[in-house]
């Protein structure tokens, strides 16, 4: 596999040239640099569909989906990750359908549509388990805990975030050991817990900075300043 983006494009190697552009948006949108990261999805997406890669253009798809919930454009985020979705199911790519369903139950949850988000949340929780994919099983089961948060049920949080946090530990994912304590800081604060939930955003501080997950690092800071 080529190197880098650069040297692909000059060998011609157009398959190998569209995976380092994807890969090289999730690495910038993880570092806090979503324009640039949105310049290469863009490009992995075009080159996918280029050469007809049917799965590489439903990765992309969902990548700029993400970026866009990272970013609060929550319709141009429900638009790509209603195609990733629709083009995963089409081509029976179930790890694709999952954390497609995953990130379009979050950005309904951020704009209160609850009933959507667990309907898509649930569906992307059973399919990750199904497939044994702890990470994005853990995701969903997190975002199912802030969605209770939302509906007023903070012992069903409570009980989804920590869920989460064992199956991120089990799967080795520091990216979801940092979300996790995050979420229940969040819970605890809104319970009248202070100093508790200030711990666990402390945990998520040091997570998040040794996984290299600057969004999380902000997310926490914030609970934090709470």
């Amino acid at each position: 596999m080529c190197s880098s983006d650069l040297l692909c494009r000059d060998i011609g190697d157009r398959a190998d040239e569209a995976r380092a552009h994807a890969n090289l948006g999730i690495a910038d949108l993880l570092q806090g640099h979503p324009q640039t990261a949105t310049g290469h999805i863009q490009r992995s997406l075009a080159l996918h569909r280029e050469l007809g890669d049917r799965p590489g253009e439903a990765r992309a798809l969902g990548n700029l989906g993400f970026v866009g919930l990272r970013q609060g454009r929550y319709s141009e985020a429900t638009g790509y990750l209603t195609e990733s979705l629709a083009l995963s199911r089409e081509i029976n790519d179930r790890g694709g359908e999952a954390r497609a369903l995953a990130n379009l139950g979050e950005v309904e949850i951020r704009q209160d549509r609850f009933r959507q988000a667990a309907e898509h949340l649930e569906q992307a929780r059973t399919l990750s388990a199904q497939l044994g994919d702890g990470v994005s099983e853990a995701d969903s089961t997190a975002n199912l805990g802030l969605l209770a948060l939302r509906q007023g049920r903070p012992d069903q949080a409570l009980g989804c975030l920590r869920q989460a946090l064992n199956i991120s530990s089990a799967a080795r994912d520091l990216s979801g050991q940092a979300a996790a304590p995050g979420g229940l800081g969040e819970v605890l604060l809104a319970t009248g817990r202070p100093a508790e939930a200030r711990a666990e955003h402390a945990i998520s501080v040091d997570l998040a900075a040794r996984a290299g997950e600057r969004y999380e690092q902000a997310r926490a800071h914030a609970g934090l300043a709470r």
